[in-house]
């Protein structure tokens, strides 16, 4: 019994393999990213650039790949089978699916080499998502015989599994001008570790919102909490804090030339915290080791609620969205203050400062991000609807605006590029030829 179930088994195998090589000879191996069929003479294949493993990270609105569908005999093989060679074949159509979304690509009549270029964002999925990305295209073979045609239709597809890296960086300082006045001195005001007010409070409802607003994006800090918790000498906090994300939102003290840790400001010990945005935010965010970070843009978007931390180029070079030489980048943008920004609450110092404000204008600047406006069309939104706002004395109220630093078309929802930088997108994806 043993001998004649060995036969058949045999049988079956050459069976199978023949229908699939058609002589027996084994088409060139298909990897993670292209499919290859042999059928007969001729071979088709499909394929999606760049993505050669499973897990390829992925980021922001601008994420670019290929799709290749071939078909045309192998120069290289000899063919030799019982049955007729094919005198040429065709794709009849192709269709490219990003999770449910599908795209019906272009197809020429007699086209047999298809290239199209895809534009990817990633912002409509959920960070760490491993979203598939199905490349399919229907093939037709054809011979002329004696009084017709012989032809026959396959079918070939490949799906590649990317992985979705947006993260959020956050700071909060906890370090507050507190009135302390005295009989000598009643205008006196110290700093102290105090976020129930003034700037430990606008630090606490501006992160806050920031966690809340992008929520499509993973917060490499779990929390406001911990964000106001973030020391420059301990490598597992601030470093780390800069180094993995992709988005920072810091609402601190700061200078033209760097911003402080969550401790930073008291003179005696500000080596200590603040941080310079070339010798060491810059060398910080460099590290980038792969394992942790995963991509390589440095930041899509950067906001500093600071003082001075918009005054120079400074800051936009070390948060890599100037090159070295200060040229802005594509799809990078940083939002801050030029100037000082007023400490609120301090009794006799002739202004004061709306805390509120400060969250109203985070909320509208998220709002309108989100939505797919452009990064500078939503900083002009909130400084014109949602300013921060001080008044001094009884004269009229003063509103703060920002300064805005990189690319005028920097999108982090929607699609780079893609339409009016003054519309909102919300764009997915989309494929050229």
């Amino acid at each position: 019994m043993r001998p004649l179930l060995a036969c058949l088994l045999t049988l079956l195998y050459v069976v199978s393999y023949a229908q699939t090589a058609g002589d027996g000879s084994d088409p060139p191996p298909s990897t993670y990213n292209k499919k290859i069929v042999r059928n007969r003479n001729i071979d088709a294949s499909v394929e999606i650039t760049r993505f050669t493993t499973a897990g390829v990270p992925i980021t922001g609105t601008n994420e670019l790949f290929d799709l290749r569908v071939v078909i045309g005999p192998d120069i290289a093989y000899n063919y030799q089978g019982t049955d007729p060679a094919w005198a040429y074949g065709n794709v009849v159509s192709a269709r490219l699916t990003i999770k449910e979304e599908e795209r019906n690509l272009t197809v020429t009549p007699g086209l047999s080499n298809g290239l199209w270029h895809v534009q990817l964002s990633t912002t409509w999925m959920a960070f760490n998502e491993t979203p598939s990305v199905k490349l399919e295209a229907t093939f037709l073979l054809y011979r002329p015989t004696e009084n017709s045609s012989e032809q026959e239709e396959i079918t070939l597809s490949v799906t590649v599994n990317p992985k979705v890296v947006n993260r959020l960086s956050t700071l909060a300082t906890r370090i507050t001008l507190v009135p302390t006045p005295t009989q000598a001195n009643p205008q006196l005001a110290t700093w102290q570790d105090d976020i129930t007010q003034g700037q430990g409070l606008i630090a606490t409802n501006t992160v806050s919102a920031a966690i809340a607003g992008f929520a499509r994006h993973e917060p490499v800090v779990a929390n406001v909490g911990d964000a106001q918790t973030m020391h420059k000498l301990v490598a597992s906090e601030m470093p780390r804090n800069l180094r993995l994300g992709t988005v920072f939102f810091a609402t601190t003290h700061g200078a033209m030339t760097g911003i402080c840790d969550s401790y930073g400001h008291d003179p005696a010990t500000i080596a200590d915290h603040f941080m310079e945005f070339q010798s060491f935010i810059r060398p910080k965010i460099a590290e980038n080791p792969p394992d942790d970070r995963l991509v390589f843009s440095d930041y899509h978007l950067v906001v500093l609620i600071s003082c001075q931390a918009a005054g120079s180029a400074e800051s936009a070079k070390g948060f890599g969205i100037y090159d070295s030489d200060g040229h802005e980048l594509p799809n990078k943008a940083l939002v801050g203050f030029e100037q000082v920004v007023p400490s609120p609450g301090i009794a006799n110092s002739n202004y004061q400062t709306d805390i509120d404000s400060f969250t109203s204008w985070t909320n509208s600047f998220i709002e309108k991000v989100v939505a797919g406006y452009t990064i500078k069309e939503a900083a002009l939104f909130a400084d014109k609807y949602h300013p921060i706002t001080f008044h001094d004395g009884n004269r009229p109220v003063v509103k703060m605006t920002h300064k805005y630093r990189g690319d005028v078309g920097g999108r982090l929802y929607g699609l780079y590029g893609d339409g009016l930088n003054k519309e909102a997108n919300q764009t997915k994806f989309k494929v050229t030829v």
